[in-house]
């Protein structure tokens, strides 16, 4: 009996040996692969997000290519001008400073960043060894079956919080894209509009209301020199010439769509990161207005000239 006993006991060891490593070249296949898949996906994420990063700091050059300064002077210049032909409520003054800020460029997202806490359970459970003048990945010597699950689980919860992380970040900047092209469009839209088709309109509109009063003073011989004139839009209402009314009315909406953009600090909330995307669809939002507006202002222009 003693022999046999001896005999069941070392074939039970020698069940239990093999049993115990088939479980961790079980293990360490799980281990392997998840590894590679975690590694992949986060590649993929922070390629995506460098990708972005490319797209952002191209707009943000676009932005900065515009002198913001004289997008703030010709809001002033058109607030002025719209005043010599009606009463604008001075409310609407554009003193906003918001417009100068400067967005500062986005960075790239390395390789050793995104893996460096995954690599370090990886590595603290394997080692790469050079077998028959080949590199093979293998287990570390004395790490049991209990030590190679627990790293691998700590493994999975670093590389699904970094995935998370940077399909945060990719949203985020995503969002943030589509904010500073709308808000550059609507920068190179207010220059180029105020300055070669509305600017040049109002002083042609002003000149003719100028002229109308001094006929009507011919007409009836009076002393030119004792003109006073007081540019106001009205008098052209029901008249013949209301198309230039209704020019000016398309200008002061479009000051006032422009006024309302420029007005919420949308610079200032998106270096200070409190950009929602509520402030994504309002901005699209005045975007397609301020667009809408402009092809209005040139539906009724006098000047014609190519665009």
């Amino acid at each position: 009996m003693g022999l046999l006993d001896d005999i069941l006991d070392y074939g039970a060891e020698v069940v239990e040996i093999i049993t115990g490593d088939k479980e961790k070249i079980r293990l360490m296949e799980q281990f392997k692969k998840n590894y590679a898949k975690y590694q992949q996906e986060i590649e993929n994420e922070a390629k995506k997000f460098n990708e972005k990063v490319v797209i952002f700091n191209e707009i943000i050059k676009s932005l900065d290519n515009i002198n913001q300064a004289n997008v703030k002077m010709e809001l002033s210049n058109l607030f002025n001008a719209l005043k010599k032909l009606g009463e604008i409520d001075d409310s609407y003054i554009y003193e906003n400073e918001s417009d100068l800020i400067h967005i500062t460029e986005e960075s790239f997202i390395t390789r050793e960043k995104t893996l460096l806490d995954i690599d370090s359970s990886f590595n603290e459970i394997f080692e790469k060894k050079v077998i028959d003048n080949e590199v093979e990945i293998v287990v570390k010597q004395n790490k049991t079956n209990t030590e190679i699950i627990s790293k691998m689980k700590k493994m999975n919860f670093q590389a699904s919080m970094v995935l998370e992380e940077l399909s945060l970040k990719n949203k985020e900047l995503s969002r943030n894209i589509e904010i500073i092209e709308n808000y550059t469009h609507c920068l190179s839209i207010v220059l180029l509009d105020i300055q070669d088709i509305i600017i040049p309109e109002l002083y042609l509109i002003e000149s003719f209301i100028e002229a109308l009063k001094i006929k009507d003073l011919v007409l009836v011989e009076k002393d030119i020199k004792t003109l006073n004139v007081k540019n106001k839009i009205g008098i052209l209402e029901n008249t013949k010439y209301e198309k230039h009314l209704i020019f000016v009315m398309n200008a002061l909406i479009f000051y006032s769509i422009a006024f309302k953009i420029f007005n919420v600090k949308m610079l200032d909330k998106l270096v200070e990161q409190k950009i929602t995307e509520k402030d994504l669809i309002w901005i699209k939002e005045k975007t397609e207005f301020l667009i809408d507006q402009s092809k209005e202002v040139r539906k009724y222009r006098i000047l014609e000239r190519e665009d």
